[in-house]
């Protein structure tokens, strides 16, 4: 049973506060979702998460009883954390087959993924292992970019916008591959632009504005507080 908890996370770039005192856990089974508009410091949440941000962090992030606010994001992949960032990020003019290979160098101390499971899992990876990855479709690349982080065999997930930029079909193709991992026992930290149905597939839903979180819920306890914000937000921008 993993278990992650935020407590007081801060970020700043310069004199700016991106995230302003966030506190959240997430366990093993369950998909925590963040939403919010544009700015709100949800990719910068994960980004901490991750070791990857380049403000200055403080409060304190524990993974299993473990205080790795101070670890490298090499360490923090050793100790179970994979990110898939916005974009997916992979290396276009690599093969299918060398992405997920140069993924496994992450893996040290953990065990062993082989490439034949991933392909079990997005079968259409394995139906193009060599060919070059940016010659997938943007749903094979992401699937491609889920699959790598998945190498390192973690035991939480985090995703940042994965449907961004793909067709209805494939977001629900990537969506539904989500909650199977959970349902195998994966914790999930989710970013995502749509907001409804982020709510509707989270055990937990959390609503960022200004870095700060606005409100919480269950499912579609959070569903409702998301249309209730944007609804908000509209109105303050119509105001101005």
């Amino acid at each position: 049973m993993s278990r992650l908890e935020l407590i007081d996370l801060r970020v700043r770039y310069g004199a700016v506060g991106a995230v302003r005192g966030i506190d959240l856990v997430v366990e093993s089974g369950r998909i925590l979702a963040l939403i919010g508009p544009n700015g709100a410091g949800k990719s910068t949440t994960l980004l901490a998460l991750a070791g990857a941000c380049e403000g200055k962090v403080s409060g304190r992030i524990v993974l299993d009883g473990k205080d790795i606010s101070g670890d490298s994001p090499e360490k923090r992949t050793r100790a179970g954390i994979a990110l898939v960032p916005e974009g997916r990020r992979i290396f276009t003019k690599l093969t299918v087959e060398q992405n997920l290979t140069l993924a496994r160098a992450g893996n040290a101390g953990r065990a062993e993924v082989k490439i034949a499971e991933i392909y079990e899992r997005f079968s259409v990876l394995g139906d193009f292992a060599r060919r070059p990855a940016g010659l997938l479709s943007g749903g094979q690349q992401q699937q491609l970019a889920i699959g790598r982080a998945l190498m390192t065999r973690p035991n939480l997930l985090l995703l940042d916008e994965p449907s961004l930029g793909l067709a209805p079909k494939v977001v629900e193709e990537v969506f539904e591959a989500v909650v199977r991992l959970r349902d195998e026992g994966l914790a999930v930290v989710l970013v995502e632009q749509n907001a409804k149905r982020a709510a509707e597939l989270a055990d937990m839903t959390y609503v960022l504005h200004n870095g700060q979180v606005d409100g919480e819920g269950r499912a579609a306890v959070g569903d409702e507080l998301a249309h209730a914000f944007f609804a908000a937000s509209d109105s303050e921008g119509s105001a101005r």
